[in-house]
């Protein structure tokens, strides 16, 4: 049967809308524009923009961290972003 073989591709409800943290890494975040990505230990890559960061979190390239995911205009996004 088919649906078996089927990949799912689209982020799993347990983490939209915040009920859960995640965790991952930074990918990239540029400061100056003030957006960037992370991957998650789902592996897959979450845009994250500045207003999605826990007051005083200041992301680099390969910081742990921790997030949620809520569903953006463009898709899944990073939000509630903080440093493990």
């Amino acid at each position: 049967m088919l649906l078996g073989l089927v990949e799912q591709s689209v982020t799993p409800k347990y983490y939209l809308g915040g009920k859960n943290k995640m965790e991952g890494k930074v990918k990239f975040f540029n400061k100056g524009k003030g957006y960037g990505f992370v991957s998650g230990e789902d592996g897959k890559d979450y845009f994250v923009h500045l207003t999605g960061l826990e007051p005083g979190v200041d992301l680099n390239e390969n910081d742990e961290i921790t997030f949620t995911v809520e569903q953006g205009d463009k898709g899944p996004k990073a939000v509630k972003v903080s440093k493990k």
